[in-house]
């Protein structure tokens, strides 16, 4: 079975949810890396923040290092990355859920996903996996996850081969 057959459930079907790929065992100094590789590659970053010293919500976007808050004030965050171009590509929108150990990737599944941008995406994955040592990969909230957990093992372990095998689906 291609790469293309094993992934396309996992993205294309678009069946309203909001599919997580889950980074457990962040360090907290690590913890921004993901937020911050996905802010350099996206055109914007939306989400609101509440912060709990100021007792009010604060746009992300205008917010230095909100994972910093996250540590500091015991919070969370949920941010949406719009544009997101990475290996060529650009990636359908992203969210992301951050809070204290533990960082959630999330996207809605749709025919946008085709090929080049699902390799996009695990190549992003693997890349931001790089940047935060000791995480752990697993995924949540929907029927397709053995499927894509299959697929990013393949992409672990024959990244160097993924340009070519994309050139030849």
């Amino acid at each position: 079975m291609d790469l293309w057959a094993k992934a396309q459930p996992c993205f294309s079907q678009d069946d309203g949810s909001y599919p997580e790929v889950v980074l457990d065992q962040v360090p907290a100094s690590h913890l921004g890396q993901p937020f911050a590789f996905l802010r350099n590659h996206s055109k914007s970053v939306s989400g609101l923040m509440w912060v709990p010293s100021r007792a009010t919500d604060v746009d992300i976007a205008s917010m230095p290092d909100p994972v910093r808050v996250v540590l500091e004030e015991e919070t969370h965050l949920c941010a949406r990355f719009e544009e997101t171009r990475f290996a060529g590509q650009l990636i359908p929108t992203l969210g992301l859920f951050v809070q204290p150990a533990i960082v959630t990737i999330f996207f809605r599944m749709g025919k946008e996903w085709e090929l080049p941008h699902v390799i996009a995406f695990f190549q992003l994955l693997k890349e931001i996996t790089k940047q935060v040592p000791g995480c752990q990969i697993r995924t949540h909230g929907w029927d397709h996850a053995s499927g894509f957990m299959e697929v990013w093992s393949e992409v672990i372990s024959r990244e160097s081969r993924l340009v070519k095998d994309v050139q030849n689906e």
